[in-house]
């Protein structure tokens, strides 16, 4: 059966303007980035500032019609943003762990050119930040070690910083002064300072869950929770209070007023509340993504900004009668499950319900599939324009030019977890409980049920059509097969803890490998996995992916944390990338040690290309420094060898046409180490004549004539 796709193609423009993630990450969609952002701030004149996690900071300059992001390497996510001025601002976030964090503020003086550290804090939360102006500033905190809130405070600007008690509880969770000396700092309570921050005391003993708080002046403010609105007119000793109007899915969670009769409320599932009569009566406002927004900005009644999840920032000029999109901008909003490129610019990728395909290393994508029901698990790239990708459940679909039209395949396993073809014509699948093979192209598969020592498998990795291995939990464990998957023997299990997972697996060649999963689960074999040791890559998460291109090269990438660990020396040193991806990331792929793309929750979808780096650590005397292609004997009769030199490590296809320009065999495509390398090409089925044998790699093509003489 051929199911014809439609193709869209999404505009390469915006990938073009992908922003950095540290070192080696840029983002491809979504644009300009996708962390979540917790807060904005935005002036009359159009400039504007965005902060959220993963360190995550956007700023424009024109009314966000251009938003430029940045991930500043500092480890934080921010939680609040405040500016003075258009150019003094302030940043306060905390590190992703639970107590015993560090917490941190960082400053601009120059608009967000540049941002520094002015302050860090061991055990603690930092919750808010609001300046009243460019010297005199706070900082609201959750102190683990008292466990109580404290407020910083600064009378020149952020160059020194001095921690006030505030309360007992560390419940309070935002800032709001209405003038140098009387502020407030709300949460579930409500404490109160009228000297400037040196003392605060608290106002009513009435439990507010306040989230977000705005004062006109001494007097009059309001405070916004999840579920109620309340109201002051004696500085916060009594309150009124007042139903937020919502769905029971829906809580507000981010307030603003541009002026004491205009005043907007976003929060969760696309809730957004308008007020014309300072918080009285509220009109329900649509916006066209029911996603999360925990930031919002207006500079009078009609023009204002909402951001949030996704790194979304929506727009409205008409007081919220429209809006429009301009950051967060998705290839696709679905969840994207796998990736794999067949060389560094030819890719493709799979989801939930979707399928792209790239060929100019992700500048723009086209939109092959795009089901109403189907989801797919793993995607594995043949060639350029050949790929087959993994439902869910027990088939795959196979196309041979590059999506336009596919053929579908009963595999006969449940839960399809990994896809992978170590050649044209051999390839594996992994289910929970079993595996199947082809050695035919996937004309048909044939399955192995296989007892397994934990719950399910979830990594695989084969090397050739005999050498594999399979991993999951829990307890976590290993499993070795030198027969194409007909069985199997134990190399590890988890007999200690019983708690941990194999996610993956990678082998560079038949002896070198790695796996990951739970629980910060690094393991590491030079034997074939006769013996595994326990590495550390420098984190406390669990980890989705592992990816060596070589014995020197490889990638360890985690889901919930978002950072993703490299190494150049085998794993003797890790680094970690600068910034991370906040949702996690669930497949990896990297063609050859300079290329490589990884896929999330969201349409995230993230480049790495290491310019700096070299990819060959090993003495140069021992590698070619260009390719080359010979054949021996030449004419041959049936089989002659096929010896080539390659400078990289790398994926390379080493197929054989005739003169009518037709595939009759492709000899090797996988990756291989830099170096020189012999395959044998028999053509004792083909007929006498003139064929051409062609090398092609990553940044480089080379064809050599053969003549068959039978």
């Amino acid at each position: 059966m051929h199911i014809i796709a439609r193709c869209l193609i999404w505009a390469a423009a915006l990938a073009l303007a992908g922003s950095v993630l540290g070192q080696s990450w840029t983002w491809q969609s979504p644009q300009p980035q996708g962390n979540y952002l917790n807060d904005v701030e935005i002036f009359a004149n159009g400039t504007g500032w965005a902060v959220g996690t993963c360190g995550a900071i956007l700023h424009t300059t024109d009314g966000g019609q251009n938003w430029s992001a940045e991930q500043i390497d500092s480890g934080l996510d921010f939680s609040a943003v405040d500016f003075a001025n258009s150019s003094c601002g302030w940043a306060c976030g905390t590190e992703r762990r639970p107590s015993g964090s560090r917490a941190g503020i960082m400053c601009t003086t120059d608009g967000g050119a540049s941002w520094v550290v002015q302050y860090e804090r061991t055990s603690a939360n930092m919750k808010d930040v609001f300046f009243v102006n460019e010297q005199l500033g706070f900082v609201l905190a959750q102190d683990y070690d008292i466990s109580g809130s404290v407020v910083l405070r600064t009378t020149d600007g952020g160059a020194t910083w001095v921690a006030y008690f505030a309360d007992s509880t560390g419940s309070l969770e935002c800032l709001a002064f209405a003038s140098e000396t009387v502020g407030w700092a709300i949460g579930l309570k409500v404490v109160r300072t009228t000297d400037g921050g040196l003392t605060w005391q608290r106002t009513t003993y009435e439990y507010l869950y306040g989230w977000d708080a705005h004062f006109f002046n001494e007097q009059n403010g309001l405070v916004m929770g999840f579920r109620h609105l309340y109201s002051t007119v004696d500085g916060g000793s009594s309150w009124s209070q007042w139903t937020i109007p919502r769905e029971d899915n829906q809580y507000a969670l981010s307030m603003d007023f541009p002026s004491s009769e205009e005043g907007w409320i976003v929060g969760s599932n696309g809730l957004a509340l308008n007020t014309t009569d300072g918080g009285g009566t509220w009109q329900p406002r649509t916006i066209p993504i029911s996603v999360s927004f925990s930031g919002v900005s207006f500079t009078n009644g009609q023009t204002g900004w909402a951001a949030g999840q996704g790194g979304r920032i929506f727009h409205t000029d008409n007081g919220g009668l429209s809006w429009t999109l301009q950051a967060g901008v998705r290839i696709s909003e679905r969840i994207l499950y796998g990736v794999d490129f067949a060389d560094s610019v030819s890719g493709w990728i799979c989801g939930n319900r979707v399928i792209l395909r790239t060929t100019d290393a992700g500048v723009s994508w086209i939109h092959c599939r795009e089901d109403s029901t189907l989801g797919y698990a793993d995607i594995e790239s043949i060639a350029p324009n050949e790929a087959w990708a993994a439902l869910s459940r027990d088939s795959l679909i196979h196309t041979t030019d590059g999506g336009t039209t596919w053929d579908a395949r009963f595999v006969g396993v449940h839960t399809i977890e990994r896809l992978q073809f170590v050649s044209p014509d051999t390839g594996f699948v992994l289910s929970h409980s079993g595996i199947a093979r082809t050695v035919n192209g996937g004309q048909t598969w044939e399955y192995t049920e296989v007892e397994l020592p934990g719950w399910n498998a979830f990594g695989m990795c084969f090397v050739d059509g005999n050498r594999g291995w399979i991993g999951g939990g829990k307890p976590g464990f290993i499993l070795h097969t030198t027969d194409g998957g007909l069985s199997w023997t134990t190399q590890y299990f988890d007999s200690t803890w019983g708690e941990t997972i194999i996610e993956d697996l990678s082998f560079s060649d038949s002896q070198n490998g790695w796996g990951v999963g739970w629980y910060n689960t690094v393991f590491h074999t030079t034997d074939g996995g006769q013996t595994w040791i326990e590495e550390d890559v420098g984190s406390s998460s669990s980890h989705t992916r592992v990816c060596f291109t070589d014995v020197d090269h490889g990638w360890v990438v985690s889901e919930n944390a978002g950072r993703t660990f490299y190494t150049t020396d085998g794993g003797e040193t890790w680094n970690v990338t600068a910034a991370a991806v906040d949702g996690g990331l669930f497949d990896a792929c990297f063609p050859d040690a300079r290329h490589g793309w990884a896929v999330g929750r969201e349409g995230v979808i993230v480049r790495w290309e290491n310019t700096t780096t070299p990819v060959n650590p090993r003495p140069e005397s021992a590698l070619p420094l260009s390719c080359s292609l010979a054949a021996y004997p030449n004419p041959f009769n049936p089989r002659t060898n096929v010896v080539f030199e390659i400078p990289l490590t790398g994926r390379i296809q080493l197929r054989v046409f005739d003169v009518t320009g037709r595939l009759v065999q492709t000899i090797a495509d996988h990756v291989i180490p830099a170096g020189s390398h012999t395959q044998v090409f028999d053509g004792s089925h083909l007929p006498s004549g003139i064929y051409f044998v062609q090398l092609r790699g990553t940044d480089f093509g080379v064809t050599k004539k053969l003549v068959l003489l039978k």
